[in-house]
């Protein structure tokens, strides 16, 4: 395995940590179709991306770059704050994995961990199968559960593990359309209703369907991670109608708003009030709470009309899109 070292990382190691990411998601982008420039450029862009969010989700992060035998062979980021150690990420170097030094970090967390009575957490994407059965074998467990990652914990007794929370119920009103909970085997749906909420602008380009597929899927994962980052208590859920998927909605609430992150009803959906009947639910939670509900729509959006007809009106905001903003009384 060889000698082990942590340095803290410094400005100098900006382009190390780049290529790291770069190595990480190379075959994924590939995929893509794009040339190697284009390719290039954007993950560059999310690398500068991933950086900021952690910098917002993660605010106290330190990046220690890990050596072996005095070589740069990858990188262990780590949160510490008083109540808890959360390792962000740990990435090695292709060349370097295999020799156990992965297993070398989590364990040196995993002593500090128990020192201090602070237990170790982290973050796996459900997609990081190798991930998970990793930390699994070093005790770890799945605290919580979504649509895109798993909470992971270890050094908290058994009698505090969260339980998955999934929700099924049905909206006051219209007892055809329910809500639940958003699970990973509905990747495909969401790819489906999301390159819907796009077609409009897919269509302007010269791509072929799977060039755009391609396209979505990249768009809908950035979305969801940020998503993830900026709002971690929103709901995630599925629109059933007569039993059947019929869209998604995507809300988070705050202690002053609700928020609509996302709202979409595939088309041979539309037209049977079910938008209506998700936003005045949200209309009445809000009321009930003294809360207002706010979306953003794009200015070519056609579903301003319904907004505006359930007494939504259009605030001043220094974005591209239109803010819609209500505060009232409930509509139902």
């Amino acid at each position: 395995m060889g000698d082990i070292e942590l340095l803290p990382a410094i400005e100098e190691d900006d382009a190390f940590l780049s290529q790291l990411y770069r190595l990480g998601r190379q075959a994924e982008v590939a995929c893509f179709g794009w040339d190697e420039e284009q390719q290039s450029a954007f993950l560059d862009m999310q690398f500068r991306a991933r950086q900021q969010a952690y910098k917002i989700q993660f605010p106290k992060t330190e990046y220690s770059i890990v050596t072996v035998d005095q070589n740069s062979a990858g990188c262990l980021t780590v949160e510490r704050s008083a109540d808890q150690i959360r390792i962000v990420d740990i990435a090695i170097l292709p060349d370097y994995r295999g020799r156990g030094i992965a297993t070398h970090l989590i364990e040196q967390l995993q002593t500090e961990s128990a020192a201090s009575a602070r237990p170790l957490v982290l973050r796996v994407d459900v997609t990081n199968i190798k991930a998970k059965e990793l930390y699994e074998k070093h005790g770890f467990f799945v605290s919580t559960e979504t649509q895109i990652y798993y909470e992971m914990a270890w050094g908290i007794s058994a009698e505090c593990r969260m339980s998955d929370r999934h929700k099924i119920g049905s909206l006051a009103g219209d007892p055809n359309v329910i809500l639940r909970s958003v699970n990973e085997a509905d990747r495909e749906f969401l790819l489906q209703v999301y390159t819907v909420s796009r077609e409009a602008e897919l269509s302007m380009t010269p791509w072929d369907d799977g060039q755009k597929r391609a396209f979505a899927a990249h768009q809908l994962d950035a979305q969801t991670y940020t998503y993830s980052v900026k709002y971690p208590d929103a709901t995630h859920d599925i629109i059933l109608y007569d039993g059947k998927p019929a869209g998604r909605l995507y809300v988070d609430r705050g202690i002053e708003q609700i928020a609509i992150l996302d709202i979409t009803v595939l088309p041979e959906y539309r037209e049977k009030g079910i938008g209506t009947e998700l936003v005045s639910n949200l209309q009445n939670e809000a009321a009930a709470t003294n809360r207002s509900v706010r979306i953003y729509l794009e200015q070519i959006n056609p579903s301003q009309k319904l907004f505006r007809t359930l007494g939504f009106e259009v605030v001043p905001d220094d974005g591209i899109d239109l803010r819609f903003e209500w505060k009232g009384e409930p509509t139902i």
